[in-house]
């Protein structure tokens, strides 16, 4: 019975949770603040932060303690919430009011927290600067421990909370967190492009319902593109169906990579040879395609190295030159056989008006 007592205490005092001393000043993070974890009991920690000319916690928060080794060093202070969601103090401004508040710590089941596990991540309480102190604020408080990937978005003053193909959108309205929009990724309907639904929801409550189509220019393998002076960005892309067939797709899309014209349509097969090829000798071609009144025509000038989009809905023409030093590939490949472009004689359909 002894030699089990005596083992019994030789463990514990071994253990990391014994080892750790039990006050822990946090690196130095800011000139004005400073931070202390204690260890109030082996499965209980505090963190207090205090004006370094005070001796008063402004801010004291208790949570379920980490077991183990606290590391400081690696774990201690961040100054933006990300995917390091480890830390036990985030400082930085919160509710875009200019001042930087903070962000503690509370639960984390990764270390142990019990008092978080039923979140199975990281929660924080937040507290944010006002006049000589800081106050906890019950909205933001939420939202930091009952969501995982929590981010502060600064250049567009919002908050978001990304939950797999969901994305919550919320604005700070007199110190409040009020959902502003819902975002789902719907479904990629070809590599380069997926579809979302967006639902806007205005002070009153009222709901918003918009559809977005989405454009992925890293994963396009493009034939042409060039930017337009109104911003917009023209893309002929080349896709591959499920039978490995190749056709070319047109896509208009905004700064932000919202399509607002594609064509023909990625949900359907229909129209993709629909499209007719002309040139006139080797300086000029065209691609042009009919959608609904308007026929688009898509010309590139190898001569005067000049492109553009010509659009024609019954005598009204409308031209939308490209801005030169944006244009990037050529049209003139589709029907010819060039074994060093992306399209490579792919595209026969396209070539009966071939001048």
């Amino acid at each position: 019975m002894k030699i089990w007592i005596a083992l019994t205490l030789c463990f514990c005092l071994l253990s990391p949770a014994y080892a750790n001393p039990a006050q822990r000043d946090f690196p130095h993070f800011s000139d004005e603040f400073r931070a202390v974890l204690t260890r109030v009991h082996y499965d209980q920690i505090r963190i207090d932060v205090f004006r370094k000319t005070e001796n008063e916690p402004l801010i004291s928060v208790e949570g379920g303690a980490a077991y183990g080794v606290i590391d400081l060093t690696t774990h201690g202070v961040s100054d933006s919430f990300g995917n390091d969601v480890s830390s036990f103090l985030v400082h930085e401004d919160i509710n875009f009011d200019g001042k930087r508040d903070f962000a503690i710590l509370w639960g984390n089941p990764n270390y142990g927290y019990l008092d978080c596990e039923a979140h199975k991540h990281p929660c924080y309480r937040v507290f944010l600067a006002q006049g000589d102190g800081f106050k906890e604020n019950a909205s933001l408080s939420a939202l930091a421990s009952g969501h995982q990937n929590f981010h502060v978005n600064h250049i567009d003053k919002q908050l978001e909370i990304l939950d797999y193909h969901l994305t919550y959108v919320y604005k700070m309205q007199n110190d409040k967190a009020v959902l502003y929009k819902e975002i789902e990724e719907e479904l990629w309907l070809t590599r380069y492009l997926y579809k979302t639904f967006e639902t806007h929801y205005s002070s009153t409550g009222q709901e918003t319902s918009i559809e977005k189509l989405i454009f992925v220019p890293d994963k396009a393998v493009s034939q042409l593109s060039f930017n337009l002076a109104n911003g917009k960005t023209l893309f002929l892309a080349i896709e591959q169906d499920e039978s490995n067939d190749r056709y070319i797709s047109y896509l208009l899309i905004d700064k932000e990579n919202n399509v607002e014209l594609v064509y023909p349509s990625p949900e359907s097969s229909l129209d993709r040879d629909n499209f007719t090829y002309t040139e006139e000798g080797n300086t000029s071609a065209q691609l042009a395609f009919q959608k609904e009144d308007a026929r688009y025509i898509i010309y590139v000038n190898h001569e005067t190295k000049e492109a553009g989009i010509r659009v024609m809905i019954g005598d009204k023409k409308t031209d939308m030159p490209a801005i030169k030093n944006s244009i990037q590939g050529e049209i003139s490949s589709l029907c010819h056989d060039d074994p060093d472009s992306v399209s490579n004689v792919k595209f026969p359909n396209y070539c009966n008006m071939k001048g």
